[in-house]
């Protein structure tokens, strides 16, 4: 059988909720333009099953974050909060933290003690 090629395209397209518990959502793959919208859906539902009121949100699977994952975490915050829900913010790629620095944004997002992992 024959493997199937991912096209770079593809692997630019693919994110998902890598896992979901209560109190936990791990993202994976590419926050960009083309998966956010599709993330945020998800992400809401999960937020909505959920009856922890500390939600801890982890990049750590993340491969590529664009402005689009700074608008997600900033989505996730406006729709826990309006649960009556806190994030956390935990395992950030040092890229998206310089992004949030860049644009002001460090003081609206709770961030773990030590945010920044990788480069």
């Amino acid at each position: 059988m024959k493997s199937k090629q991912i096209s770079p395209n593809q692997k630019a397209n693919n994110a998902e909720l890598k896992a979901v518990h209560d109190g936990y959502i791990e993202f994976g793959g590419s926050l960009n333009f083309n998966t956010v919208p599709q993330l945020s859906l998800e992400m809401l539902s999960a937020l909505n099953s959920m009856s922890s009121q500390l939600v801890r949100i982890s990049l750590k699977h993340t491969t590529e974050n664009d402005s689009s994952a700074l608008a997600l975490i900033l989505e996730a915050i406006r729709q826990a909060s309006a649960m009556g829900k806190k994030l956390l913010i935990i395992d950030t790629p040092a890229s998206l933290y310089a992004m949030a620095e860049a644009a002001d944004l460090l003081e609206l997002i709770d961030w773990e003690e030590n945010p920044v992992r990788g480069g």
